[in-house]
């Protein structure tokens, strides 16, 4: 996907939608799907690379918060 494509545009519509269409608690689980259905878009295999880097960073912060919340 392109940024000067039309399917890129109308991705870019349908993400802007989505996002100010959900609640505050849901924005961030969007942006995060809808980059990675434009990564899906632009190199498959970087999808991979995407979500792993995804999960270990979202697990690192809950473990360091939780620790935070010990102290």
């Amino acid at each position: 996907m392109i940024f000067n494509t039309w399917i890129y545009g109308l991705f870019l519509l349908v993400a802007f939608c989505l996002y100010w269409m959900a609640r505050a608690r849901w924005r961030p689980w969007i942006l995060t799907a809808c980059g990675c259905v434009f990564y899906r878009f632009y190199y498959p295999p970087h999808l991979i690379l995407i979500l792993v880097m995804t999960l270990t960073v979202y697990a690192l912060g809950w473990v360091v918060g939780s620790r935070r919340m010990q102290d």
